[in-house]
C-alpha cells in the first residue's frame, strides 16, 4: 500500500510562525508577532524553494498577503491590519475555491496536486468543502477580534483557529483517501518551479 511521509517542511512552516507570533506579542505585542511571524514563512519559503525547486502557490500567496498587511499596519500605525488579515486571506481563498470548483481544473488541485494525487470528482469535492470552511474562519477571525481583547484574540489565532483546522482536515482525510490515484512522477500545476 502506497503511504505519504510527512513532510517536515511544510509543517514546520506552518508551526514556527505560530510560535513565533506568541512569542512575539507576549515579548512586544502585535508588530512584532506579525514580523517574527512573517520572517519566519519567508525564510521557510526560501529553504523550501532551495531544496525542493518549487513552492506551493498556496504558501506564496499566504505570504504575500501578510506581507502587505504587516506593511500596511506599519506604514498606517494601525493594528486592526494584523487582525483582519486573516480574515481577509480566508476570504479571498473561499471565494477562489468555491466559484472555481466547477470549472476545468478544480482550484484545490492547482494548489496541492504535488502532494495528493486524487480524482477529479474528489478534487471538486474537497475544493467545495474547504472553500465553504475558509468563508466561515474568515467570519469566526473577524467575530474574534472585533469582540475578544487582543490577548485574547492572539490566543484564539495561535492555539484554537489551528487544532479546528487540523480537525476538519481530519474529518476530510477519509474521502481523500478514498480518491487516491496512484502517485505519478509530474510536477502538478501547484507549484512554481525553478529553472536548473
Amino acid at each position: 500500500m502506497k503511504t505519504y511521509p510527512i513532510k517536515w517542511l511544510s509543517f514546520l512552516g506552518e508551526l514556527i510562525p505560530l510560535i513565533l507570533f506568541f512569542v512575539g506579542f507576549n515579548l512586544s505585542g502585535l508588530y512584532l508577532a506579525a514580523t517574527l511571524s512573517v520572517t519566519a514563512g519567508v525564510i521557510i519559503f526560501f529553504i523550501t524553494w532551495y531544496r525542493e525547486h518549487r513552492v506551493s502557490g498556496f504558501i506564496v500567496i499566504s505570504i504575500l498577503f501578510s506581507l502587505v498587511f504587516l506593511l500596511l499596519a506599519m506604514i498606517l500605525n494601525e493594528t486592526q491590519f494584523i487582525k483582519v488579515q486573516p480574515s481577509v486571506s480566508n476570504l479571498f481563498f473561499g471565494v477562489i475555491l468555491i466559484f472555481g470548483h466547477t470549472g476545468k481544473t478544480p482550484v484545490m488541485k492547482r494548489f496541492f496536486s504535488t502532494q495528493f494525487h486524487l480524482t477529479e470528482s474528489t478534487w471538486r469535492s474537497l475544493s467545495l468543502r474547504w472553500g465553504w470552511f475558509f468563508l466561515i474562519m474568515a467570519a469566526a477571525n473577524e467575530l474574534a477580534w472585533r469582540w475578544l481583547s487582543d490577548d485574547n484574540w492572539m490566543m484564539t489565532k495561535v492555539f484554537v483557529f489551528p487544532v479546528i483546522t487540523l480537525s476538519f482536515m481530519a474529518f476530510l482525510w477519509p474521502m481523500t483517501k478514498r480518491g487516491l490515484l496512484n502517485p505519478t512522477d509530474d510536477m502538478g500545476e501547484d507549484t512554481i518551479k525553478i529553472s536548473q
